[in-house]
């Protein structure tokens, strides 16, 4: 099935040459049981398609909200515009999002996951209720660009021991200098403890089981090294509560870089 799906997208139509977790096109989900599409690039319009749950899914809420505190972290979302339905070939409701990585030449990329279990309630007066269990923090996945190409590095699914992640951030950095990877560290961390300032004050929303792509530009052609910190993943957004598991596993991540990365020697 999967391979009959790839055969039958249009030409424009592409799935993303960057994804590094999530499924992927063409794979097939128990939960829901249907086949899905992972990430996928309109070559035409330049957008990357997401494959949503339909129109009054979570994640079309938040992007399609005007609450106030969205306007103070815009700059840590990717760019929305709009949805569109496809059927290419099996029907589906699409975000239409930015490309993150379209002006980097070589783009290395980590996909961090705050909160690692979730369970969606239905409250006596209608609301969604997100409970997170045993939720720090893991890396989803990774992905170096190197002279061979783009690489994807395994990672473990089950696994949120700070140990795990020190090594794979290990990886995520080794193609790095000495001082270009202090440089790219403390972007991410000016970044992050931006972004936890942000959502430090807020109380109309809380993400629950979001993740942080970092990204940085590993050319060796490029002095100066562009970094993105992007929220990705909104499935799980609650309108209420204080979402105090993410903003620990935040603090958490955010802390752990900042203390074992941004020296020259680090192991």
């Amino acid at each position: 099935m999967m391979k009959d799906i790839l055969a039958a997208l249009p030409m424009h139509v592409s799935p993303y040459e960057f994804q590094i977790s999530g499924h992927k096109t063409g794979s097939f989900c128990k939960k829901t049981q249907t086949y899905q599409y992972g990430m996928i690039k309109d070559c035409n319009s330049g957008y990357l398609l997401k494959q949503t749950s339909g129109v009054a899914s979570p994640e079309v809420e938040f992007y399609q909200n005007n609450m106030p505190e969205l306007y103070e972290i815009s700059e840590f979302v990717p760019k929305y515009y709009g949805l569109i339905e496809h059927n290419i070939p099996l029907p589906g409701v699409f975000l239409k999002l930015e490309d993150l990585v379209e002006s980097f030449r070589k783009p290395c990329i980590a996909d961090i996951k705050l909160g690692r279990y979730s369970s969606c309630l239905q409250c006596n007066d209608g609301k969604r209720e997100i409970r997170t269990y045993n939720g720090l923090v893991r890396i989803a996945g990774l992905g170096l660009s190197t002279d061979s190409g783009f690489n994807r590095i395994k990672t473990c699914k089950r696994e949120d021991d700070l140990t795990i992640v020190h090594q794979l951030l290990l990886k995520f950095l080794s193609i790095l200098d000495d001082d270009n990877r202090i440089a790219v560290i403390n972007a991410f961390v000016a970044k992050l403890n931006e972004l936890e300032d942000i959502l430090s004050k807020h109380t109309t929303f809380s993400l629950f089981s979001t993740s942080i792509l970092l990204i940085y530009e590993s050319s060796s052609i490029v002095p100066v090294k562009p970094v993105t910190v992007k929220l990705i993943d909104f499935q799980n957004i609650c309108s209420h509560g204080s979402g105090n598991v993410e903003k620990k596993s935040l603090f958490i991540f955010s802390q752990e870089i900042d203390d074992d990365f941004s020296s020259p020697r680090f192991s």
